[in-house]
């Protein structure tokens, strides 16, 4: 319910996921500003931004934990990144029209 007060609360969102569909919490973190670090396995249309990079599950614990500790102090952009979730078609206006569309082709 309060994501955003949750991601307002990070430094920097990390989730080493095994298996994930489209990962709508890497474009909620995106949206808050974080800089994210995703696994190879995450869709790369979850980069809405550039503060979020994908590294392979192949990769040792070690070279995981030199990415944390290199991005540990990021002051990143905590800048509202409306227009580039708009550029990308997270938009809930436009999302509802399209649906509008569809529904009433039905």
């Amino acid at each position: 319910k309060d994501a955003n007060k949750i991601y307002s609360a990070m430094d920097i969102f990390f989730l080493p996921s095994l298996f994930e569909g489209l990962g709508m919490v890497y474009i909620e973190a995106q949206a808050s500003g974080l800089y994210c670090i995703a696994s190879d396995v995450i869709p790369t249309d979850t980069a809405v931004t550039n503060n979020i990079e994908y590294i392979s599950l192949k990769k040792k614990a070690g070279f995981w934990a030199d990415k944390l500790i290199t991005h540990q102090n990021c002051k990143g952009s905590r800048d509202d990144n409306l227009d580039y979730l708009k550029e990308h078609g997270y938009d809930l206006r436009y999302c509802g029209d399209q649906l509008a569309v569809i529904y009433d082709s039905l």
